[in-house]
């Protein structure tokens, strides 16, 4: 089966000795298997779970803690080469510096592409 990509597994906190599977607060209604370490520390998915979640050899998944003390599985997809530059510091700081001015009010709205265009012409000439 195809990875779909859609599905966030979610791991429930202990409650006493239990562990109470939950997704979005509530009790899952289907259980397709339970995901079994060994001594290494290594995850063992049942084969159904792998089918349904579209969990191939080599699968990378991320973890992730929410904030309501839930962990999630997540996958974990790459980067395509042509994208990398847009994981670099400097473009992080670029894109952190856009959105706080969109957040504080500090940005130029325009009407239609004529607008949009007249507003960027105008930076240039700066």
């Amino acid at each position: 089966m195809e990875s779909q990509g859609w599905w966030r597994a979610r791991l429930a906190s202990p409650v006493g000795k239990w562990e109470i599977p939950t997704y979005g607060g509530e009790t899952m209604s289907r259980v397709l298997g339970v995901v079994t370490l060994d001594k290494k520390g290594r995850a063992v998915f049942p084969l159904a779970l792998r089918e349904e979640m579209g969990l191939v050899d080599g699968t990378q998944l991320r973890v992730e803690f929410t904030d309501d003390g839930a962990y999630e599985l997540v996958p974990a997809e790459l980067v395509p080469r042509d994208q990398l530059y847009f994981h670099t510091p400097a473009m992080r700081r670029r894109l952190e510096t856009a959105e706080r001015n969109l957040r504080e009010g500090s940005s130029t709205k325009t009407k239609g592409e004529r607008d949009t265009t007249r507003f960027l012409d105008s930076l240039k000439k700066r």
